[in-house]
């Protein structure tokens, strides 16, 4: 489980020249996608709306046993928007970067999420309900990166560290992660630092996951210390996966911001999803609240995602 976090939007390594390398350590281009439709009813619009709101194509590929022993991957990912549950917008790379895999540590270089999403956010992300946009949802950060993760050879503790260039100006964001498999589940905490004053100074997030069998539940709060009241002092996020037939799966989700905008305004979100194979699925849903911004989060709706 912890490697899945981690590793949720991380390939194994680049291509070099295939020419210098036999084809039985090449995999690749491999190209993957996914389609999303939603119909929905929203409060704060007067019409309903069918739109393809979420589609990205992806290619990736590998090669292993390069110099010294060096894997590498490569990962790169066009989409038509770049938010949580957001309208479409232009396509735009939303993902592209290389890894580098060493024995014990990889080293990634490119635009990936940041370490807040690997090790916390991605495990809210994996419960979250297709359409979910309150407060709580996992939150992206694509900007130019370096990050650099290792399991200490082999232990169930992945600790991380990362820094971004966000506004091209040289090293702004620094992060360090730790996270822990406890067996039944995953345990990580990340602090981050900002040299850009008006955002997220200081940042710690915590977060767990436990899998019960009859339910996977998920937790993640984080204390901010920042000069913007729109982020809230110190939000959290619960979510759960309950199976209910073999293949649907209710998802719940509930946040809170903790006082952005001066109001502790708070989402719930519940979605009913099934699997009907070939990379189908269909789900319904509806969610209560406001978004960060103040508006209505209120919405019903009813949609179908193609991955392949």
């Amino acid at each position: 489980m912890k490697k899945m976090n981690i590793a949720l939007f991380t390939a194994a390594a680049m291509i070099g020249s295939t020419a210098a390398i036999a084809d039985e350590h090449v995999d690749g281009p491999n190209l993957s996608g996914r389609i999303q439709t939603i119909f929905e009813d929203a409060d704060e619009n007067t019409d309903d709306s069918l739109n393809m709101n979420n589609w990205h194509i992806a290619a990736s590929g590998s090669a292993t046993d390069l110099l010294g022993g060096i894997d590498a991957s490569y990962y790169s990912r066009l989409s038509n928007y770049g938010g949580n549950g957001g309208a479409a917008g232009d396509p735009y790379v939303e993902y592209g970067f290389v890894t580098f895999s060493f024995p014990g540590a990889d080293i990634t270089a490119g635009r990936t999420d940041d370490l807040h999403y690997q090790f916390a956010d991605s495990q809210v992300f994996a419960l979250q309900p297709r359409n979910f946009d309150g407060i709580g949802g996992a939150d992206f950060n694509t900007v130019d990166s370096l990050t650099v993760t290792s399991d200490l050879g082999g232990s169930p503790v992945t600790v991380g560290g990362y820094v971004n260039t966000r506004n091209g100006a040289g090293v702004e964001d620094t992060q360090f992660a730790i996270s822990a498999d406890i067996g039944v589940g995953t345990l990580a905490a990340v602090y981050s630092d900002s040299d850009t004053d008006t955002v997220r100074t200081e940042r710690l997030t915590v977060a767990g996951t436990v899998d019960l069998d009859v339910a996977t539940l998920t937790a993640r709060v984080e204390d901010r210390d920042d000069d913007q009241a729109s982020n809230g002092d110190m939000p959290y996020t619960i979510a759960a996966g309950i199976p209910v037939a073999d293949s649907t799966t209710l998802y719940v989700m509930h946040g809170s911001d903790d006082g952005a905008n001066g109001d502790d305004d708070s989402s719930t979100g519940v979605e009913a999803r099934t699997l009907l194979g070939a990379g189908l699925d269909v789900f319904v849903g509806m969610t209560n609240g406001e978004n960060s911004d103040g508006t209505s989060a209120d919405n019903v709706y009813v949609g179908s995602r193609w991955q392949f």
